[in-house]
């Protein structure tokens, strides 16, 4: 009789190690679920964090391009301009602003269409952009008006030069189907520096003097650069 009940008592432990085990197997199988579904929400959430930072990244480009010609726009100057400054109080050389508007612009974007306007302004910048020194920077303030922030100055010349090719390349630009010859009238104000090295102008004063400048060149012919 004890031998019986020992067996049926060894019976009810192995059916009951047999259940736990049948448990824990299910319990494993479910955890490894859990820990997939973990693992496909990581890749998720990573996929979801880089299409959020190409976003961003996007965005940020797109509110300081100009989406017409691709170089930058007001936004980015506005911006931007006081850390240009700051930077070249810490360089023995300085910047310049050079300012430029389009000759004729509006005589062929009134004649051939807001189309040609756009062909223009996208084959200017680009002579622009490839004519420019590596550290220089274009920018469209809107319409046909444009500013160079040239940095890095060692003197006047450095300047003259850049804007003679700027206007010679310009002025022997050919648009197809359109006679109106575009050539550039430009302004110059070089950021001087004090006895420590600071600006003597602000960026609002630099900007206004090298319009101011460019419109001399408007009323002096076009074609020509004058310096503030």
């Amino acid at each position: 009789m004890r031998f019986f009940r020992y067996l049926v008592d060894k019976f009810n432990l192995l059916r009951a190690c047999a259940e736990e085990n049948s448990r824990l197997t299910r319990e494993n199988e479910i955890l490894k679920e859990e820990i997939k579904t973990l693992k496909d929400d990581s890749l998720s959430l990573k996929e979801e964090n880089e299409l959020l930072r190409d976003g961003m990244k996007l965005l940020k480009k797109t509110t300081i391009v100009d989406s017409l010609t691709g170089v930058f726009n007001r936004h980015y100057f506005d911006t931007n301009i006081a850390s240009f400054f700051s930077r070249q109080e810490r360089n023995e050389k300085t910047l310049a602003i050079i300012y430029i508007d389009l000759d004729n612009f509006k005589t062929a974007n009134d004649s051939y269409g807001h189309a040609m306007g756009d062909e223009i302004l996208i084959r200017v910048s680009s002579i622009f952009r490839e004519t420019i020194r590596e550290c220089d920077v274009v920018i469209r303030l809107g319409g046909d008006e444009f500013i160079i922030i040239a940095t890095n100055v060692e003197n006047e010349e450095t300047l003259r030069s850049l804007t003679n090719r700027l206007n010679q390349k310009i002025s022997q630009m050919i648009i197809e189907d359109c006679n109106v010859k575009i050539t550039l009238s430009i302004g110059v104000c070089i950021v001087k520096k004090d006895a420590e090295g600071r600006s003597l102008y602000t960026p609002e004063q630099a900007t206004e003097l090298a319009d101011q400048a460019m419109y001399k060149s408007k009323k002096g012919g076009r074609n020509q650069t004058t310096f503030a």
